[in-house]
């Protein structure tokens, strides 16, 4: 039994169609993925670059936080040597103020930590 040729017709064209809507989705879906993964590595890139900013700022914070105990360890020695009751008491509220100061304070905003309980990722 032949299958009459308008039906022929059709039949060619919808597997046609759907050929071509199948090769679409499947170009949309390769230029998806390639979008995920550039995100992606623009977020690692600037992740890397904050961690960097941060790694200085860490460097200098404490090179500082060091020299200031030092200064301060020396002017407290000298005013215990000298007895010299009110440097004594200025060097040890300095201590103080310095010891008792969160090291990170201060520091540079690194949106790469701010919402790390947000992040979510989109599967498409």
């Amino acid at each position: 039994m032949a299958v009459p040729q308008i039906i022929a017709v059709k039949l060619a064209a919808e597997l046609a169609k759907c050929f071509l809507d199948y090769a679409k989705c499947v170009e949309q879906e390769k230029t998806k993925k390639l979008a995920i993964f550039s995100n992606l590595e623009i977020m690692l890139e600037q992740v890397k670059i904050q961690d960097k900013v941060f790694n200085k700022y860490l460097e200098a914070s404490f090179s500082e936080r060091e020299r200031l105990y030092q200064g301060v360890e020396a002017a407290y020695e000298k005013a215990v040597e000298i007895q010299d009751h009110t440097m004594l008491q200025m060097t040890l509220q300095f201590k103080l103020n310095v010891y008792l100061k969160a090291p990170l304070e201060g520091g540079p905003s690194l949106p790469c930590f701010d919402n790390l309980n947000n992040i979510k990722l989109e599967v498409l």
